[in-house]
Parts: C-alpha cells; structure tokens; sequence
C-alpha cells in the first residue's frame, strides 16, 4: 500500500467516530465535511499511522459507515 493510499485511510478513519461518509465524495457527494477542528496541515515528518491492513489492488473508494471501514479490493 502507498502512503496516499495510508494518508486516505487514516484521514477517512479520524472521522468515523465523528460522521459517516458512506459514499465517493461524502453524504452530501460534494467531497465537504461539516466537521470542525480539522487538520489544516500536514506535518514534515508525516502523520502518525494509527493502524494498517495490506490490501490488494482496486478501485473502489474506502466508505465509513459507525465504526467499521469498508474498503472492496482483489488479491
């Protein structure tokens, strides 16, 4: 997995306590969040990765829904 890949799935991850985004692009599928109190940077030296899962290819884009990523791939 690449670190876009990594950067996605955590910053995807970082809100599913907070609201869902069960689709591409978000609930309102204008790629907006209504959450507040946002990273509005990335640090030089990276975010910290708080949890990994390898995965094979796909196109599909990750979906939270509660607490549970879903994410469709292939082996």
């Amino acid at each position: 997995m690449n670190r876009f890949s990594l950067l996605c799935l955590f910053l995807l991850a970082r809100t599913a306590h907070c609201a869902n985004w069960p689709e591409f692009l978000g609930p309102e599928k204008n790629n907006v969040s209504p959450e507040t109190g946002l990273r509005q940077s990335i640090p030089e030296n990276g975010l910290p990765i708080v949890w990994q899962k390898n995965v094979g290819t796909g196109y599909s884009a990750p979906s939270i829904w509660e607490k549970q990523l879903v994410l469709h791939h292939r082996k």
